[in-house]
């Protein structure tokens, strides 16, 4: 309850300053200067409302861990990394907590401790790592050429792209999409926190603040990036068999949704549909948490089971919500998104994506729905009552209710410009929508039942190649050599006392081709 309080403070109040604090430690003399505006306050409301509803859950979840302590402290830190980036105003700070995030999120995803969570947690780090380096360049870019007063094109250029290239890295958007399925090796309670609506979504935030700096070529980088992690999120949502990487490949195109808007320069609508999806995507995270917990901790659409009818609807809702079913808060934020369109843009090719990024989110929340609901699952397990079932209930409510707040604080300070639409454009997103019910249900019987769409060519991130008729040329017979090469340098180049880490460094390899064919191949257009 004081989480909701909070939003509705925070949300209503309407103060812009900037607040400096000057200490000293020992003979070291530091300040802290921190930002209190809209967008920070918007942005901290989101990740209060989720981050109670988490913690809630995250005493049920781990209630039979004996690191549970330890567990609350990690997600604390990451919050409090949160609130530094939010509110940071110098570039110090906010880097603090840009790489709080990083390290908090690498010890979460590795808490686990089995060898698929040291793997993913160190494919997270170095991918991060990766993308700080580059903003860090930025930096030194930009302070490097500050004193000539003037920027010329191509020191502009270099700042602002080795910026947004780093900001996307932590956003999962194309070429560095690759992270977030792998990031799912982590505990239920972490990816509904930091891969839902925090760690995700601080590149979206970031993308907010420097928005001034941006120029033309950047909102085209943007686009194109956005435009083809929509892509490649829908295709894999479709692809996939494991539960949560369905939510993160979910997440992946929703995520560049956002980022698609900022390109074509709605801030606004971009954060009201980041308010929505964080709601129902952290909840559905929760309830896949409940799907898994009654499995044995099977994730696998063929095996996994749902024996409580209290779990069926939470799950089933935020399912509504992200096919963008009239009256769910998803159905509102695309309403709003769809205005924006039809307002501002002409260009046929860019509404056509939209319904598509809009409209495959109900095809493969329906074949997920459809899938997990099914009879014919139904004889492997037998039932469990979840610990955690009434923390999920007060994180529903809380959710529902806190949207409705949101809603309403946001038109209270007008906070885009009202757009009309007629009856007719209002039903284009409605027959999107219960076009891709449709397709989604059509998948289900096709694949006799089992859902299993593209089995083997669409599993991977890299099939995205094979997709563009790429693949032949990685065939050739000088290529599969220097790959095979590469596999067998990584693991000579350390003694067998250093086998764990050669073979982690190995499983980098994959996303290592990933860029530099990727690369090559838009050399080559």
């Amino acid at each position: 309850m004081f989480s909701v309080f909070l939003v509705l403070v925070l949300c209503f109040i309407k103060i812009n300053c900037f607040v400096c604090w000057d200490f000293s430690i020992l003979t070291l003399d530091m300040g802290v200067s921190l930002v209190f505006d809209r967008l920070s306050f918007y942005f901290l409301s989101t990740v209060a409302l989720v981050f109670s509803s988490v913690l809630m859950y995250s005493h049920g979840y781990m209630l039979a861990s004996l690191s549970r302590r330890g567990f609350l402290m990690l997600m604390w830190g990451f919050g409090f990394s949160m609130i530094l980036l939010v509110f940071g105003s110098s570039m110090f700070w906010v880097m603090v907590g840009w790489d709080g995030l990083g390290m908090f999120s690498y010890f979460l995803i590795l808490f686990n401790k089995n060898w698929l969570g040291i793997k993913s947690s160190f494919i997270t780090f170095f991918t991060n790592r990766f993308g700080d380096m580059l903003i860090l360049l930025s930096l030194w870019f930009f302070m490097s050429f500050y004193s000539s007063m003037y920027l010329s094109p191509v020191e502009s250029f270099g700042f602002v792209f080795l910026l947004i290239m780093g900001v996307i890295s932590k956003s999962a958007q194309f070429p560095f999409s690759f992270w977030l399925p792998e990031a799912m090796a982590a505990p239920t309670p972490v990816s509904s926190l930091v891969h839902s609506s925090t760690l995700v979504t601080a590149g979206v935030y970031v993308l907010c603040r420097f928005y001034p700096f941006f120029m033309d070529f950047t909102f085209m980088c943007l686009k194109v990036l956005s435009s083809l992690t929509i892509l490649v999120g829908a295709i894999s949502a479709f692809a996939e068999m494991d539960l949560k990487k369905v939510v993160a490949y979910s997440t992946m195109s929703h995520i560049s949704l956002m980022v698609f808007f900022i390109s074509i320069g709605s801030i606004d609508s971009a954060m009201i549909h980041m308010m929505m999806h964080a709601f129902f995507k952290s909840m559905l995270f929760m309830a896949a948490g409940a799907v898994i917990y009654s499995s044995n901790s099977a994730q696998d659409f063929r095996i996994s089971f749902v024996p409580d009818a209290s779990a069926k609807f939470i799950f089933v809702f935020p399912c509504f919500c992200m096919c963008g079913i009239p009256f769910f808060s998803g159905g509102c934020s695309k309403e709003l998104l769809l205005a924006v369109m039809l307002n501002y843009v002409s260009d046929m090719f860019i509404m056509l994506l939209f319904l598509l990024a809009a409209g495959t989110s109900a095809a493969y929340s329906v074949r997920m729905c459809k899938l997990l609901c099914s009879p014919d699952s139904s004889n492997f397990f037998s039932y469990k009552v979840f610990p955690f079932l009434n923390a999920l209930w007060s994180s529903f409510l809380t959710n529902v209710f806190s949207s409705s707040f949101l809603t309403g604080a946001l038109l209270q300070n007008k906070m885009y410009e009202p757009l009309l639409l007629t009856g007719s454009l209002k039903l284009l997103m409605l027959f999107s929508v219960i076009m891709m019910i449709t397709l989604g249900i059509s998948i289900y019987f096709m694949t006799g039942g089992n859902g299993e769409l593209f089995s083997t060519s669409f599993m991977s991130m890299p099939a995205l190649l094979y997709i563009v008729k790429f693949g032949s040329f990685l065939l050739m017979k000088h290529y599969k050599v220097t790959n095979n090469f590469m596999d067998v340098w990584v693991k000579k180049i350390s003694d067998y006392s250093e086998w764990t880490v050669s073979a982690m460094l190995s499983t980098m390899i994959g996303p290592v081709k990933l860029l530099f064919f990727t690369a090559a191949f838009m050399a080559i257009l």
